[in-house]
């Protein structure tokens, strides 16, 4: 039994290497972790494609690894799992909107002195100006909120972190109820004891790995000595707890 699994285990590895190639050759996991803007390239890279009758295509935005979005409401009303429309401008960025832009002189002054450029990419510096309300303008509409950086590079307004830090607070006042500080005491226990747990779990694999090298010669043994180990835990366990 254990041969024929093994068999069908060797058999099946070179399947799925192959499918996670093409996903990671063909899916470029470079779009979903640092996104697209509205023109198809993919923010952070040097070498983008250049797409027929799409000008503004095939840039280098080594330097601009963020994704800004001209509407501020784009993730209001976003459910998991649907897709945000592509009429909605989007560039990529080298640092989003770190305090409240309110003029088109304001606009300016930041993308000068940050070196972000909020506008697309065809506009020059001095033509920086409110957009239109749709978001479908040349630049955002005005006024621009603070903004701050998720772990997906993606410009997201400050906003839209309340309901986060509602939701955060929440959850730490739930296991306030359990033991007061809980959530500060579970880090600093975390903070103290990382070595160990990093030994435990290597170790862990460690015997995992020779239990499984193990049961591809001595099966047999080493299946009776597990329930061995395993019984005489569970009785010590039980009179300790006795």
């Amino acid at each position: 039994m254990v041969c024929c699994g093994t068999g069908l285990t060797n058999a099946v590895a070179p399947v799925k290497g192959y499918s996670a190639y093409l996903g990671l050759w063909l899916g470029d996991p470079h779009r979903l972790v640092y996104g697209v803007d509205s023109w198809g390239n993919v923010c952070g890279r040097k070498s983008n494609k250049q797409y027929n009758n799409v000008p503004l295509s095939g840039r280098d935005l080594s330097n601009e690894i963020n994704l800004f979005y001209f509407d501020k409401d784009i993730f209001v009303d976003y459910k998991p799992g649907s897709f945000i429309h592509p009429s909605k401008t989007a560039v990529c960025v080298k640092s989003c909107p770190s305090t409240v832009i309110s003029t088109s002189e304001a606009l300016r002054n930041f993308s000068s002195t940050s070196g972000s450029k909020l506008c697309r990419y065809d506009v020059s510096l001095n033509q920086y100006t409110g957009g239109s309300s749709d978001a479908l303008g040349e630049c955002p509409p005005l006024p621009i909120e603070e903004q701050y950086i998720i772990n997906t590079y993606r410009c997201l307004p400050k906003s839209l972190s309340s309901p986060l830090e509602l939701l955060t607070g929440a959850i730490d006042s739930l296991f306030n109820k359990i033991d007061e500080n809980f959530s500060k005491k579970c880090l600093s226990d975390l903070e103290s004891t990382w070595k160990e747990i990093c030994y435990l779990s290597a170790l862990a694999v460690g015997v995992s790995l020779v239990i499984v090298i193990l049961l591809r010669f001595i099966a047999a043994i080493v299946i009776w000595l597990m329930v061995a180990v395993l019984a005489v835990g569970s009785v010590a366990a039980t009179v300790v707890c006795w």
